[in-house]
């Protein structure tokens, strides 16, 4: 069964971007296996983003003013 984005449950695309953010920091760090790489491209693929642009965890900084 191919994966499409739009059925995927809005839990599972969180799950799926966390995910690749984590691999593409384990990429970036240097320690990740060829088979991290594959899965990465592959969720980017999914995704329709590239891992570097996803944001980290946490809330955004506001600014003050």
């Amino acid at each position: 069964m191919e994966l499409s984005l739009e059925k995927l449950a809005p839990g599972t695309r969180i799950k799926y971007r966390s995910q690749c953010r984590q691999l593409w920091l384990r990429e970036h760090e240097g320690y990740a296996s060829p088979e991290d790489i594959k899965h990465r491209k592959e969720l980017e693929e999914l995704l329709g983003v590239k891992a570097s642009e996803i944001p980290g965890p946490g809330r955004p900084r506001r600014s003050v003013a």
